[in-house]
């Protein structure tokens, strides 16, 4: 209890010798409310020496308890303490009860002293104190009001108010007439005060029970400054509760009737003033609160709690007239008092409002940060909660989201959700939180990619995945806060399907998977976004793997919706299931369906051109290399610019290449039949198979080069691991139409390029390896050699780690081995240019 620590604290703070030798009457409250009280206990430990009665035979108990007292006395707590474990408990047994009781209260006392000592009194030490001091009252030990004070505040830390208010008939016993009436009373009015702070504390406790408590409080008072502390936290109770005119009316009729009294004591009113200014600017009488302010800030010093409480009403009074420097002064003078006091976190809170009011938001979060940071480990008064907090930030998110500062307005709100445990968010804020995200998460999404949707900037999509994930969890958060309530299940649907998104987005698929599942369960067919759900869901099935899963849903969406534009954008990633699946055939029936105008596509339409490559794609993969040359011509018409485009021209282009490596094949058939035939017919159509490989080989080749030009253009870092593959082998088979063609001196060129280009890759001692080829066929021998060698050399140079890389395709002693039965004259292709 928070309370019961700061009085724990309070109570081992040691009076003055001044303070105990002052006339009797009780300092007043104004002064001991506010100033910890001591712990006198070279006076008690000394004066418990009076209360032995004899000694016991064979052992000097009183001397022994003596010295215990003495090192106390003097700081030496652990000798006492081991004084008192090894040469008196042991043999306790024999001494007499008086004796045994102060050897207990000697005992208690070491406890608190040395929880003193530490500067923290836990729980643990004040329900040690009271076994001790229980044991002591068992054997009639004569308290002082020291340790009644200590025992008194240990009970309350516990939790046993009862128990602490029956310690204080224990002040009435054992006091000698050396003892100061001022110090006893002194306790009994702390104590009170104490069990009334507590007794208001106290959970579910209603407001007409805090009243009366105070009512107790005040009947036991001794002086009129106890009665106006009294007073001012009756009148504070009220307007915590929102009873702004009772709590006006109360507090002055309280204190006319206590004014002959609080005259005579002259009583300081500074902290009547400080209340009543704030119940009148409550009232909205703002003039008639300045003039309130002024009196009291007249009167209190610069430490005095109260004090903070008047700076924060003419911090607001500030604010309600637009004075909003004005008002951030007395806000920042306020929170600066006391971070403990019952108004420091109205303090704190006006000053973050001001600070980003102000425009100085760095500052502001600051400010509201340490004020979530205060919260957390106490309440505090004048109605600041955590959501009062949080409608705060709330406001401040929603100021700078209009001007378009989301960094800033992010930056709020996850704040404000500072304020709660994770599962105790309040929807507000997970709303804002969550849709903030997104927007930031979208604004990287866009930076990160060009015009035609290919991502230039990895570092910026990478910014983009996390920030939708952050989305995601919050959308998620709020779906849960909302799932509860009846009358939210719009709301809560709009929330699933946004996490189920921003979980896709930013590629957490598996998560994406279980909430767009969530959304197909619980929503109708009916709803406009169930046919989307699904077939997201089954894309994101496709990208995990689960490719018999994704197929299923996208054969339903197909069967159950045939002319829905969803089921015509199925058709594509079916087919790359059926592909992934091992039926090529289902596959290419789901393609013919679009491209054949079986569907409400034009060829225009993305999902169009989609299935024009994908069917090339799968011609290629396949073999039929004029088929998937008919279908990639016409994608490449169709896509445009950027990584889509080059992918397609790679594609056809590498169909033109094996295309004309077939068209070889069948030549060199045609040709050994055409020895053995005088068939004129046969012969010109080996030589028409001979012109159109030759022309396959030219378009292929300037392919390639277009391929290299738009992929360089773009940069290798940019492009993604399919566009560096496809510039490298673009490089390598640009080369390989050259050396088809006849043309040596531009493959040697070419060639050259390449393993330039990629030194560093097993790439290019293949490509070397074709600079000896191609020299050969020139019928230049020297320089045959010469790139012969530096095949060798280069062997030499390129670690071993590289040539046994997963993308070698010979390792070192293989390569070698192949030079050498090789040599320069074989005029043998290497025959690795392959993907």
């Amino acid at each position: 209890m928070t309370i019961g620590q700061h009085q724990v604290v309070a109570a081992t703070d040691a009076p003055s010798t001044e303070s105990t030798a002052r006339p009797s009457s009780v300092p007043p409250w104004s002064m001991l409310w506010q100033v910890p009280v001591a712990l006198a206990s070279v006076a008690v430990i000394v004066g418990a020496v009076l209360h032995a009665r004899s000694r016991a035979p064979g052992h000097d108990f009183d001397g022994a308890l003596g010295q215990v007292s003495s090192l106390a006395a003097e700081g030496r707590l652990d000798m006492a303490a081991q004084q008192l474990r090894d040469m008196v408990l042991p043999h306790l047994h024999e001494a007499t009860g008086p004796q045994q009781a102060w050897a207990k209260a000697l005992a208690g006392d070491l406890i608190w002293l040395a929880a003193q000592q530490r500067g923290v009194v836990s729980r643990d030490d004040c329900q040690l104190l009271h076994e001790r001091y229980e044991e002591a009252e068992a054997l009639k030990w004569s308290f002082t009001p020291v340790q009644v004070e200590r025992w008194s505040v240990a009970l309350v830390t516990l939790g046993d108010l009862a128990g602490a208010r029956r310690r204080l008939s224990l002040l009435g016993e054992g006091i000698s007439s050396s003892d100061h009436e001022a110090e006893r009373d002194g306790v009994r009015v702390r104590v009170l005060r104490l069990l009334a702070k507590a007794a208001l504390d106290r959970p579910g406790l209603g407001l007409e029970e805090q009243i009366q408590a105070l009512h107790t409080y005040r009947a036991g008072a001794t002086g009129a400054a106890d009665i106006v502390w009294a007073i001012v936290r009756q009148a504070e109770l009220r307007l915590e509760h929102g009873l702004a005119r009772q709590a006006m009316d109360r507090l002055q009729v309280d204190l006319r009737r206590a004014e002959s009294q609080i005259e005579a004591e002259a009583v300081p009113l500074g902290e009547v003033f400080a209340t009543l200014a704030r119940g009148y600017l409550e009232l909205g009488d703002t003039d008639f609160a300045e003039s309130q302010v002024a009196q009291s800030l007249a009167v209190l010093n610069a430490s005095d709690p109260a004090r903070m409480g008047a700076l924060v009403t003419l911090g607001r009074i500030r604010v309600a007239r637009g004075a909003h420097e004005e008002a951030l002064e007395s806000f920042t003078e306020a929170a600066e008092i006391d971070p403990a006091g019952d108004a420091w976190a109205a303090a704190m809170l006006g000053r973050a409002d001001m600070l980003g009011v102000l425009g100085r938001h760095e500052e502001a979060q600051q400010a509201y940060r340490r004020l979530a940071e205060g919260m957390s480990k106490r309440s505090f008064g004048w109605g600041i909660t955590v959501d009062v907090a949080a409608e705060r930030l709330n406001d401040r998110h929603d100021a700078a989201l209009a001007t378009r500062q989301f960094d800033v307005a992010l930056a709020y709100i996850e704040i404000a959700s500072a304020f709660f445990a994770a599962d105790r968010v309040p929807e507000p804020v997970l709303r804002r939180l969550a849709s903030t995200n997104r927007v930031l998460a979208d604004g990287w999404m866009a930076r990160s990619m060009d015009e035609a949707g290919e991502v230039i900037d990895q570092s910026a999509r990478i910014e983009a995945g996390k920030t939708y994930r952050r989305a995601a969890q919050a959308f998620l958060a709020r779906a849960k806060h909302l799932h509860a309530s009846p009358t939210q299940e719009a709301a809560w649907a709009e929330s699933i399907w946004q996490a189920a998104d921003c979980f896709d987005l930013a590629g957490h698929h598996e998560e994406a998977i279980r909430q767009f599942e969530t959304f197909v369960r619980s929503r109708s067919e009916e709803d406009p976004r169930w046919l989307d759900a699904t077939w997201r869901l089954a894309r994101c099935r496709q990208a995990v793997g689960d490719l018999r899963g994704a197929a299923a849903l996208y054969e339903e969406i197909i069967r159950s919706n045939p002319t829905s534009l969803v089921a015509a954008r199925s058709h594509v990633p079916l087919a790359a299931c059926y592909v992934g699946l091992g039926t090529p055939s289902l596959a290419e029936q789901q393609l013919l369906r679009v491209i054949s105008g079986g569907e409400p596509l034009r060829p225009a339409a993305s999902d169009y051109q989609d299935a024009l490559a994908a069917l090339g794609a799968l011609y290629h993969e396949t073999g039929e290399y004029a088929r998937a040359i008919e279908m990639l011509e016409k994608a490449v018409g169709y896509a445009g610019e950027g990584a889509r485009l080059a992918e397609v021209r790679f594609r056809l282009a590498d169909s033109y290449r094996l295309g004309a490596r077939r068209l070889a094949e069948t030549a060199s058939t045609g040709q050994a039949g055409g020895e053995r035939s005088a068939d004129a017919v046969a012969a010109g159509a080996l030589a028409s198979r001979t012109v159109m490989r030759r022309e396959h080989l030219a378009r292929a080749a300037q392919l390639f080069e277009q391929v290299i030009e738009s992929s360089e253009a773009v940069g290798a870092p940019r492009l993604g691991e399919t566009g560096r593959v496809q510039l490298r082998l673009a490089h390598l088979y640009v080369a390989d139409c050259a050396y088809e063609l006849d043309d040596y001196q531009r493959a040697i060129e070419l060639y050259d390029r390449a393993a330039q280009r990629y030194a560093d890759h097993p790439s290019s001692v293949t490509a070397l390896i074709q600079i000896v080829n191609a020299y050969m066929r020139l019928g230049d021998r020297v320089r045959a050699l010469a790139a012969h060698n530096r095949v060798l050399h280069k062997l030499e140079q390129m670690p071993e780690s590289v040539l046994a890389g997963d993308e070698a395709v010979l390792d070192e002693a293989a390569w070698r081995s192949w030079l050498e039965l090789v040599p320069p004259g074989g005029a043998r292709r290497a025959g690795v240019n392959e993907p």
